[in-house]
């Protein structure tokens, strides 16, 4: 590779990786991360990427999402695998993905659906259906906050089962502050407050998770949301959507089956 200003040549060329092989680009970010497809006789055509690659400067917001092609977390029409995280589940019928993202640190992702099924699902405030986030590091990172504030609020990584237990329903308990004080959340959002009896602990794919309902308004209708979140020791994911609460027996059947399918390293 070498480095191009005003269509002059810049710098000496340096080596980027030998034995390429058969490879064609896909994309560039705007973090200077490069998408590309590689061929392989043994295991076939395999995306990858190379990290901040083209960065100029280190980037101040590390929590930044940036678009990401959808080829690179779909694995056929309703598979939803990430290689770079052992990520993986399966999309309900019906159901499609309206954009992928990764945050610039490359440490959380999120995917955004559209429920074609339950069309009251999308709202003018937002123009998909749900989204499952999920991320490495830090126990309860979101991609859009403070993940210092969540860890302190939660308290120390959880050892034994009954930690585990009690460490995912604190989550569920402060995910209503989190969507009344967070200004990015807040948007469309009025009166949000879980349903206590709703809050249950269950096992998904060998690894510990909690699945419970709230209410709020979004321009006076009552709305529901339903989350997910489940417990990796490298991974962790949170699966989240909504719809209006008179529908809420519609998009039940395809969030469950989204939910189980769900699988963590």
């Amino acid at each position: 590779m070498v480095g191009a200003e005003d269509g002059k040549r810049v710098g000496n060329p340096e080596l980027v990786r030998q034995n390429l092989g058969n490879a064609d680009p896909i994309t560039i970010t705007d973090d200077g991360s490069i998408y590309y497809r590689e061929q392989n006789s043994a295991a076939g055509t395999e995306l990858w990427m190379m990290e901040g690659f083209l960065a100029k400067k280190p980037l101040q917001n590390k929590r930044l999402l940036v678009g990401i092609p959808l080829e690179f977390v779909l694995n056929g029409d309703s598979a939803i695998l990430d290689r770079k995280f052992n990520f993986s589940a399966t999309l309900p019928a019906r159901w499609t993905i309206q954009g992928a993202g990764r945050d610039v640190s490359g440490i959380a992702n999120v995917i955004r659906f559209i429920a074609s099924d339950v069309p009251e699902s999308i709202s003018q405030f937002k123009n998909y259906s749900g989204q499952l986030n999920y991320w490495s590091g830090t126990p309860g990172a979101l991609s859009t906050d403070s993940p210092e504030s969540w860890t302190n609020a939660l308290g120390p990584k959880p050892i034994t089962s009954t930690e585990l237990d009690a460490w995912l329903r604190n989550y569920a308990r402060l995910w209503d502050k989190q969507r009344n004080n967070n200004q990015i959340f807040t948007f469309g959002y009025s009166d949000y407050k879980h349903r206590p009896e709703s809050i249950v602990l269950r096992t998904i794919g060998g690894h510990r998770a909690v699945t419970w309902t709230a209410d709020f308004t979004r321009n006076n209708p009552g709305w529901t949301e339903f989350i997910t979140v489940i417990y990796g020791e490298k991974v962790m994911a949170r699966f989240t959507a909504w719809v209006p609460a008179a529908k809420i027996d519609a998009l039940r059947p395809g969030y469950e089956s989204l939910a189980e399918s769900i699988r963590l390293p």
